[in-house]
């Protein structure tokens, strides 16, 4: 096996973002998932759903790593995965939100103050026109709020962290429209 270097971690982010399946187990078949746990688990999702063959072993195999890691979202992920391998549901509403981006949000200095997930479209800033509660356009079931927590030590901690406090409300990361 080969480790992930910028090319292919690269590329396995891209098969996450396209829910591209046959990508991403063709990229997890060259190398271990063990450092990558979260992006995997989210390709191996696609694949699941897409009916590759071969992808439940892999995922199999993602579910018993999550479980044992046992950090930030992994044991949400883990969940979402079983579901997948046995085509129920985890009860989570989908989002369309990127969790790599929410991620690194939770991750920034909390003196940046109050960010909000708009859960129509996915997008991330900070609270605008549209979030006054003055406003004729605000609506309260659209908005998640939130103060950045600070660093976690990587990408896939923070996407953990993210896949973690989604579940925590409710929600779980769905794709986002392209545009």
């Amino acid at each position: 096996m080969v480790d992930w270097d910028g090319d292919a971690l690269r590329r396995l982010r891209v098969a996450v973002n396209r829910r591209d399946g046959r990508a991403g187990l063709d990229l997890l078949a060259e190398r271990p998932a063990s450092p990558v746990l979260q992006l995997a688990g989210d390709v191996l999702i696609a694949a699941l759903g897409e009916g590759i063959a071969g992808a439940e072993p892999v995922a199999r195999r993602c579910v018993d790593e999550l479980t044992k890691r046992g950090r930030d979202g992994d044991a949400e992920l883990a969940a979402e995965l079983v579901a997948a391998l046995d085509g129920t549901h985890t009860g989570l509403v989908e989002v369309p939100v990127d969790l790599g981006v929410l991620g690194a949000r939770l991750a920034a200095d909390p003196s940046e103050g109050v960010q909000v997930v708009d859960l129509r479209t996915g997008d991330i800033d900070d609270p605008g026109p549209e979030f006054d509660p003055g406003s004729e356009h605000y609506d309260a079931e659209r908005w998640l709020t939130f103060v950045p927590h600070g660093e976690p030590p990587d990408e896939d901690a923070q996407r953990g962290r993210a896949r973690q406090w989604l579940a925590s409300h409710g929600y779980r990361p769905g794709p986002r429209p392209f545009l």
